[in-house]
C-alpha cells in the first residue's frame, strides 16, 4: 500500500510539475499578447512622437530644402497630436481583442474603424491640436513671396482657423460614410458647397482675405498707359489708392460669392460680377493729386506752381478717364480654364474614393477572415487555458487525498512550489540577459534601440510575477507544514 502511494505520489508529482510549466508559458500569453489591455498599455508607455521625430530628424538630415521653420512645425504636430491618435488606436485594439477573445460575435472592422479613426470627430479632435498658421507659415518660401502677403496670409488664417477646422471636419463626414460604405455615392460638389464652399464661411473668408493684390493689379491696369514719363513713381505708390477702392470689391465679392462659387465649380459658362467705383472716385481722384504732391518730380525744378497744377490736372483727368465707373469681375479676370480644372479635379478625386473603397472593402474582408481564424486558435487556447487549471486544481486535491494530512501535504506542495519559482525566475532573469544582448549586436535605429528592452521586460513581467507568487507559496507552505503540528492539539 505505501508502495502505490509512493508511486502514485511521484507521477501526480510529475505532472504537476510538467501541467504548472505549461500553465506558466500560458499565463505568460493570456497576460500580454492575449491581454487587449496589455497592449494599449504598451502602447501609452511608447514616446511615438520622440521616436517619429528622431526618424524624421535623420531622414532630414542630408535634405537641405526643407526649412527649420516647417520641420519644428511639423515636430510640434506630431507630438500634440500623438494622445488622440493613442486613444483611438486604444479604443480599435479593445474593439478587435474582444472579438478574438468571443466577447463579441462579429469583428465589424468597418464600424470599429468607423467609430474610431474615420469619423468626423476623430478628424475634429486631431485638426483641434494642429496649430495650422504655424504650418502654412512654415511651409511658405519667404524668398519667392512678398513678405506683407505672407503676413497677410497668416493672419487671414489664424482669424478663421476655428471655423476651418470645423468646416473640414464636416466635410469629411461624407467622405467617411462614403469609404465605409453606409452611403452609396459621393458628391463632392456638393459636400463643399455644404462646408468649405458654403455662403457664410466663404463670406468670412472674403472678409478676411487680403484682396488688396486685386485692386492694385485693377488700378495699374487702368492707369498705366496714361501715366506720364516723369510720374513713373505713380505705379508704386499706389497703397492708399487701393485701400479706398477694397472695401467696395470686398462688398461685392461677400454680396455674389454664390455667383462666384457656382462659376468656379462649373454650374455656370459665365459670371459677370460688377464692382461700382463711383461712390470712390473723388476719395480716389485726392489720393492720387496727394501721391503727386508728396512726390514732385526733379523733372518738375523750375516750373511755376501754374504749371505744375496744370500738370497735376492733366494726369488727374487722364487718369479718372481711365479708371471706369464699374469694375467688373468676370470670366476672363478669374480664367475661364480655373472651372475645367475644378471640375476635372473633383471628377478625379471621387473615381480616386471609389478605388479606396473598393480596395477598402477588400482588404477588410481579408483581415475578416484573418480574424476568424486566429479567433478560432485563441478560442481553443483559452478553453485549454481553463482545463488545465482545473486539472492542475484535481491534481494538487489528488495529492492532499493521499496525504490525507496537513503537514506532508504541505511541505510537499510547497518544495515543488518553491523550486519551480526559484527554476522561473532564474529562467526570466536569464532570458532578459540574453535577450538584450542579442538585441544589442542588431544593428537598430537609434530612435527604436529602447523598445526591445522594455517590450522583453514588458512580456515576461506575468511570468516574473508568477514566479515570484509560486516562491511566496511555497515559502508558506513550507512554514504551514512545519508550525501547524506545532499548533495542533494533541489528540
Amino acid at each position: 500500500m505505501q508502495v502505490l502511494k509512493v508511486i502514485g505520489l511521484s507521477f501526480l508529482s510529475f505532472i504537476l510539475f510538467i501541467l504548472l510549466v505549461i500553465f506558466s508559458i500560458a499565463f505568460m500569453a493570456n497576460g500580454t499578447f492575449l491581454n487587449p489591455k496589455f497592449i494599449t498599455r504598451e502602447i501609452d508607455s511608447i514616446d511615438i512622437s520622440a521616436m517619429a521625430i528622431e526618424i524624421m530628424e535623420e531622414e532630414f538630415e542630408d535634405d537641405t530644402d526643407i526649412p527649420e521653420e516647417l520641420k519644428t512645425a511639423l515636430y510640434d504636430t506630431i507630438e500634440d497630436t500623438e494622445p488622440v491618435i493613442k486613444a483611438e488606436l486604444n479604443e480599435a485594439i479593445i474593439s478587435v481583442g474582444n472579438y478574438l477573445r468571443g466577447k463579441t460575435d462579429e469583428p465589424e472592422l468597418l464600424q470599429v474603424l468607423g467609430n474610431t479613426f474615420l469619423n468626423e470627430d476623430f478628424l475634429a479632435d486631431l485638426l483641434a491640436e494642429v496649430d495650422i498658421p504655424a504650418v502654412v507659415e512654415a511651409s511658405i518660401d519667404t524668398d519667392e513671396i512678398d513678405e506683407e502677403l505672407v503676413t497677410s496670409l497668416i493672419d487671414t488664417v489664424s482669424e478663421i482657423e476655428p471655423e476651418l477646422k470645423e468646416q473640414v471636419a464636416a466635410a469629411s463626414g461624407p467622405v467617411f460614410d462614403y469609404i465605409l460604405a453606409e452611403t452609396d455615392s459621393i458628391d463632392l460638389e456638393q459636400t463643399l458647397r455644404d462646408t468649405l464652399l458654403n455662403t457664410d464661411f466663404t463670406t468670412s473668408l472674403v472678409d478676411n482675405l487680403d484682396i488688396s493684390p486685386i485692386a492694385s493689379e485693377f488700378l495699374e491696369d487702368e492707369i498705366n498707359e496714361i501715366v506720364p514719363v516723369d510720374l513713373y513713381f505713380i505705379t508704386d505708390e499706389l497703397d492708399d489708392a487701393v485701400a479706398i477702392i477694397e472695401p467696395t470689391l470686398r462688398q461685392a465679392l461677400s454680396d455674389n460669392t454664390d455667383e462666384i462659387l457656382d462659376y468656379l465649380l462649373g454650374d455656370t459658362s459665365s459670371i459677370s460680377v460688377e464692382v461700382p467705383l463711383e461712390p470712390v472716385r473723388d476719395d480716389l481722384e485726392d489720393v492720387l493729386e496727394q501721391i503727386v504732391l508728396d512726390n514732385i518730380p526733379t523733372e518738375w525744378e523750375g516750373l511755376s506752381q501754374a504749371e505744375i497744377d496744370q500738370r497735376i490736372d492733366d494726369f488727374l483727368t487722364d487718369a479718372m478717364d481711365a479708371i471706369p465707373d464699374t469694375f467688373e469681375l468676370d470670366e476672363e479676370l478669374l480664367g475661364s480654364e480655373l472651372p475645367e480644372q475644378i471640375t476635372d479635379g473633383l471628377t478625379e478625386a471621387e473615381e480616386t474614393l471609389t478605388d479606396v473603397r473598393e480596395d477598402f472593402d477588400e482588404k477588410l474582408s481579408e483581415a475578416e477572415d484573418v480574424l476568424e481564424k486566429i479567433r478560432g486558435y485563441v478560442g481553443w487556447f483559452i478553453t485549454g487555458y481553463w482545463i488545465l487549471i482545473t486539472v492542475i486544481i484535481l491534481i494538487i486535491l489528488a495529492i492532499i487525498a493521499i496525504y490525507h494530512q496537513v503537514k506532508g501535504a504541505s511541505l510537499h506542495l510547497g518544495i515543488m512550489f518553491l523550486v519551480l519559482g526559484i527554476i522561473e525566475c532564474i529562467a526570466v532573469f536569464v532570458g532578459r540577459g540574453i535577450g538584450s544582448r542579442i538585441i544589442a549586436e542588431q544593428d537598430i535605429a537609434a530612435a527604436v534601440q529602447h523598445l526591445p528592452d522594455q517590450l522583453i521586460a514588458a512580456v515576461t513581467g506575468p511570468l516574473a510575477a508568477l514566479s515570484v507568487g509560486l516562491i511566496v507559496l511555497g515559502v508558506i507552505l513550507i512554514a504551514a507544514s512545519i508550525l501547524y503540528p506545532r499548533l495542533r492539539p494533541a489528540e
